[in-house]
């Protein structure tokens, strides 16, 4: 039997970082025709893409992933808390 695998998209708006996830059935090749397809009741799944920008994890990144993934994002957000001091 197949899995569900949760894709994590972020990307820098500027103003802050947005974050979708996507849930993807991942088919088990065992569950699979001759033909290579799905059994006919496995519901039909739209292939999602990563946007132009998005930075994809397979996992929930952690605070240091981001700032590692998005250096330009953190370094405006910190000149904006030393402006604010």
């Amino acid at each position: 039997m197949g899995k569900m695998r949760i894709r994590h998209l972020y990307r820098d708006r500027g103003d802050h970082l947005s974050f979708r996830d996507v849930s993807e059935y991942v088919v088990d090749p065992r569950d699979l025709d001759e033909h290579g397809n799905p059994p006919p009741w496995f519901a039909t799944q739209k292939k999602i893409e990563a946007e132009a920008g998005e930075i994809e994890f397979d996992h929930a990144p952690t605070a240091d992933e981001l700032k590692s993934a998005f250096p330009e994002f953190f370094a405006r957000e910190a000149a904006k808390i030393a402006e604010d001091k």
